[in-house]
């Protein structure tokens, strides 16, 4: 199989043209990356692999949500607790009940924004 030089009259201006927008580190980066590929075995996993999502179970969120409902800022005794009980990691519990609270503040300002633009549009119409 044919392979062009480089250096050649009509690559060396692509060459010229790829060196300048590469960075040495980027280079050094894709040189690495190259070899680290090439040399990972199939079995070896890559470290920047996203984690698969965990879905909760309809009872983990139902007893979740009732427990929400009762103390919404467990603290650590109580998330280990209720992570015992459902099967879940003390992480896993906490990070629910941190995206949970998020949700409400969300949907809580929602509701006051729209009651306030309600207002605001009575006011202008009188």
């Amino acid at each position: 199989m044919f392979q062009p030089n480089l250096m050649e009259a009509g690559h060396l201006h692509l060459l010229a043209i790829y060196t300048c927008w590469t960075s040495e580190n980027d280079i050094a980066r894709i040189r690495d990356d190259d070899f680290d590929s090439a040399t990972k075995s199939s079995d070896d996993q890559d470290p920047r692999t996203k984690k698969k999502r965990h879905r909760h179970t309809q009872h983990q969120i139902q007893e979740m949500e009732a427990f929400f409902k009762e103390c919404p800022h467990p603290d650590d005794k109580k998330r280990k607790e209720l992570s015992r009980e459902l099967g879940l990691e003390p992480l896993q519990v906490k990070y629910w009940f941190q995206n949970k609270r998020s949700q409400m503040k969300t949907q809580r300002e929602l509701h006051e924004n729209t009651q306030l633009r309600n207002e605001n549009e009575k006011l202008s119409c009188r």
